[in-house]
């Protein structure tokens, strides 16, 4: 958070700079809080523009805030916990507001919306632009994977980030109703699907066990090859989005949508043992088989190495 703090405070009408990590919407982001110099007020478009020059997108804010001035407590230093949330309106992207017109862009940008927290998305809004992060934008792929049943690959937000042209492509996507299966893909089941009998015995036993597997991955990682690859294992095993119940006998329901996994995106460690004390926090969260929440995947990294 200091190196992005620092960059922003390169810019010549930025005085002091405050990053900080929110979970609002249930998704992590990186919110800066800035005050101006001499009077200049600088945009958050401007300031975003300015760090993606020299940080990699991942440490680019997802929202910038500009401030009169910052909160203090009684000692006279800067309150963080104190920073205001932000307010949810849509930015100002030097873009035209205009409002979808089709059905398609009517659903691209409700998702957007409801991804991001905003009031209102514009057609030509880039996803991007609005401070949507890799990240969020699995949380996009699902959002409409479930309302209009097309497999949206992450990828494909990227490359047409506004609903006007994620809208265009989502019109020509193929549907899964009706459609084949590739294989080794799931097929929906009409109905409850009987459980063998040593499955059925570990769901009814009192005793819920998460069993975690780490891999320690040196280089640089590719976060949206990450997503797409296990978007993929879990579409393909339905053992993974299966949504089970403790009925007598015991059943699967196999939805026709499976959605994406879990994801969590852990703050930086500073030490090995300190990536290892968050893993083991994150591992120790329930699970959820009844709604399909069979699995998840913790990334962190660990910049002691």
């Amino acid at each position: 958070l200091g190196e992005i703090e620092t960059t922003l405070e390169q810019h010549p009408d930025v005085t002091t700079a405050i990053v900080t990590r929110r979970d609002d919407n249930n998704t992590p982001r990186l919110v800066a809080y800035v005050t101006g110099r001499d009077g200049r007020t600088p945009t958050p478009e401007v300031l975003r523009e300015h760090a993606a020059t020299i940080l990699p997108s991942y440490m680019v804010p997802a929202v910038v805030m500009v401030l009169d001035r910052f909160p203090v407590g009684g000692t006279g230093k800067i309150d963080r916990a104190a920073l205001p949330a932000p307010d949810g309106r849509r930015p100002d992207l030097g873009v035209d507001y205009v409002a979808p017109g089709t059905e398609h862009e009517r659903l691209v940008a409700t998702v957007f919306a409801t991804v991001l927290g905003i009031d209102r998305v514009g057609v030509h809004d880039s996803f991007f632009d609005l401070g949507g992060t890799s990240l969020q934008s699995a949380a996009v792929a699902t959002g409409i994977d479930e309302a209009a049943d097309v497999v949206v690959p992450v990828s494909q937000i990227h490359r047409t980030p506004t609903p006007h042209a994620l809208a265009a492509w989502l019109a020509t996507a193929p549907r899964r109703t009706g459609t084949t299966p590739a294989a080794g893909q799931g097929r929906q089941r009409p109905g409850p699907v009987p459980l063998a009998q040593q499955v059925a015995k570990c769901l009814m036993s009192p005793l819920e066990v998460v069993v975690p597997v780490s891999w320690w991955v040196e280089g640089d990682l590719d976060l949206r090859a990450l997503m797409a690859a296990l978007g993929d294992v879990h579409r393909r095993h339905e053992a993974l989005h299966a949504r089970y119940r403790r009925v007598e006998p015991p059943v699967a329901l196999v939805p026709a949508n499976p959605g994406m996994p879990q994801l969590l995106l852990l703050t930086d460690a500073a030490t090995t043992q300190d990536a290892l004390d968050q893993l083991a926090d994150a591992v120790q969260q329930p699970l959820d088989y009844t709604q399909g929440r069979n699995w998840r995947t913790a990334i962190i990294r660990d910049r002691s190495t």
